[in-house]
C-alpha cells in the first residue's frame, strides 16, 4: 500500500510513456512523482543496474537459445 500513501515517491525515468499528462494526473492522485533525467538512471535507479539488467541479459540468452533450438528442430 506504499504507492497509495501520500508521502510515497514514485521515481520514473524520462521515457515518453511515463510522462504523459494522463500518467502524471493518475500518479499525482495517489503519490508524488519524480522524473529522472536521461543519463542518471545508473545513479538513481540502482536496481536497474544491479538486478534488472543482469536478469534481462540472462533472459535474452535463454530466449535466443530457445529460438535457435526451435529453428533447428523445424528443419
Amino acid at each position: 500500500m506504499a504507492f497509495f500513501n501520500p508521502k510515497s515517491l514514485l521515481m520514473l525515468d524520462s521515457c515518453r510513456a511515463h510522462i504523459t499528462p494522463e500518467i502524471k494526473t493518475t500518479v499525482n492522485k495517489y503519490s508524488k512523482m519524480a522524473v529522472i533525467p536521461g543519463g542518471l538512471t545508473k545513479k538513481l535507479q540502482s536496481l536497474d543496474i544491479a538486478v534488472n539488467k543482469p536478469f534481462k541479459d540472462q533472459l535474452r540468452v535463454k530466449w535466443e537459445n530457445w529460438m535457435m533450438n526451435i529453428t533447428k528442430q523445424s528443419r
